[in-house]
C-alpha cells in the first residue's frame, strides 16, 4: 500500500490548527486526540488492530509528565502572546507541528508495512523519535512557507471551516468510534484546499527515503550508515 500524502496532510492541518485553540491543555489534548484518529484510520487501512494504549504511544506528542503539563500551562500565555504579535512564530509553530504529524505518519506506515506492528510499540515509538531527531526537515519546512501564502486570515479562515471536522474527529476518538468514511472524506473546501497544497509542499521523496531508512536502521539496533554508490 503506497503512503498518501495528500491524505495525510488533511490531519496534519487538523492537527496544526489545534494551535489556534486559546485554551492552555486543551489544545494539547485535542491535537493528540486527533493524532490518535490518523494512526487508528492507519491501523484500519492495514486491517490491523491495536489496543488505545499502542495506539496513544505511537500518536501522541512528546509530554512531559505532570511537570510538563503545570510548565506548558505556566509558559503558555507568555508563547501565545509572543506568537500572537510576531505572527511568523505562530507560521512556523504550525508547519512544524504539521511536518512532525505527517512525518510520523510515514513511519507508522512504514512500520505496518514492515509488519512491526502489531508488535512493541514502545520500541517502534524510540525508533521514530530517534530517526525524527536524525533527519533535517527543514528544507521542507522552506519548502512549505515558500509553496504557501499562509497569513494570519488564511489560517483562521481554514480553523473556522474546519472547526467541524476537527471536531468530530476528536470527538469519535475520544468515545473510541470505529474508522468509517468520515474519517477519510475530504475537509470542506477551503481547508481541504489549503491541506492539498500543504501536502505538495510536505512531499519531498529525498527526505521521505532518508527517513525511512533511518528508520529501519533504527528498528535493527544498529547505527545508520551512509547510503552506497
Amino acid at each position: 500500500m503506497s503512503f498518501d500524502w495528500l491524505f495525510i496532510s488533511r490531519y496534519a492541518l487538523l492537527v496544526a490548527l489545534c494551535e489556534l485553540i486559546p485554551i492552555p491543555v486543551l489544545d494539547s489534548w485535542v491535537a493528540n486526540l486527533v493524532r490518535r484518529r490518523l494512526t487508528r484510520v492507519q491501523l484500519v487501512q492495514h486491517q490491523v488492530e491495536l489496543p488505545s494504549a499502542d495506539v496513544r504511544m505511537l500518536a501522541d506528542a512528546g509530554a512531559g509528565g505532570c511537570l510538563g503539563i503545570l510548565w506548558s500551562i505556566l509558559v503558555w500565555p507568555i508563547k501565545k502572546v509572543l506568537r500572537t504579535v510576531l505572527f511568523v512564530l505562530q507560521i512556523n509553530r504550525m508547519v512544524n507541528v504539521a511536518s512532525e504529524v505527517a512525518h510520523r505518519a510515514l513511519l507508522v506506515h512504514e512500520a505496518l508495512e514492515r509488519e512491526v506492528v502489531p508488535g512493541d510499540v514502545v520500541a517502534v515509538r524510540a525508533a521514530m523519535n530517534r530517526a525524527l531527531a536524525r533527519v533535517d526537515v527543514t528544507v521542507v519546512d522552506k519548502a512549505v512557507f515558500s509553496g504557501l501564502a499562509l497569513s494570519r486570515r488564511t489560517l483562521w479562515q481554514a480553523m473556522r471551516a474546519g472547526w467541524s471536522r476537527l471536531r468530530a474527529e476528536a470527538a469519535a476518538e475520544r468515545r473510541a468510534d470505529a474508522v468509517g468514511a468520515q474519517d477519510e472524506a475530504p475537509l470542506p473546501p477551503m481547508p481541504e484546499e489549503l491541506s492539498q497544497a500543504l501536502g505538495e509542499a510536505l512531499h519531498t521523496p529525498g527526505i521521505e527515503a532518508e527517513l525511512v531508512r533511518v528508520f529501519r536502521m533504527e528498528l535493527e539496533g544498529g547505527p545508520p550508515h551512509a547510503p552506497g554508490p
